[in-house]
């Protein structure tokens, strides 16, 4: 498998184990890359539909990767991944309130998914830095090998 194949792997399927380093990198990046997306969007002050688009796509597609990352550090200490499925609930707000073409503030009214939102956002937050420190299983666990100790170097980049 290239090494292109790895990464995309890496970054799309949250089969298999990541060791915190690479955990923490991927997790840094995509928090700067959703930070710096939404800055430079919220910096223009004539949004048309397409912008709208990239503006809350680009953020989307890289909380998945950020999602997948996390469930294959979960996998790592031996936990399921599903653990990171409630993180999905800000984000299917967030897209609620695009597709009816209203500020999500607006939607707040209807159901208080917004407090709840922020709720698990935060606690996703803290599972994200905590993963950064929680040590792995040891050795092969039902999710793959250990990333430490791969049978084969040309497994890990």
């Amino acid at each position: 498998m290239g090494s292109s194949s790895k990464i995309l792997l890496f970054l799309f399927s949250p089969a298999g184990r990541v060791r915190r380093l690479w955990f923490a990198v991927t997790f840094m990046l995509g928090v700067a890359f959703i930070f710096v997306v939404q800055t430079v969007v919220a910096g223009i002050s004539n949004v048309d539909a397409m912008l709208e688009i990239v503006r809350n796509a680009l953020p989307l597609a890289a909380g998945y990767v950020l999602g997948v990352a996390s469930a294959r550090r979960l996998h790592d200490a031996g936990w399921s991944g599903w653990l990171v499925a409630p993180a999905a609930i800000p984000l299917l707000y967030t897209i609620a309130g695009s597709l009816f073409g209203q500020p999500v503030q607006d939607l707040n009214h209807i159901v208080p998914v917004f407090v709840i939102g922020n709720w698990i956002s935060g606690l996703w937050l803290l599972l994200c830095i905590a993963l950064c420190f929680v040590p792995g299983n040891k050795g092969a666990n039902r999710y793959g090998p250990d990333p430490r100790r791969p049978e084969s170097a040309a497994d890990q980049f």
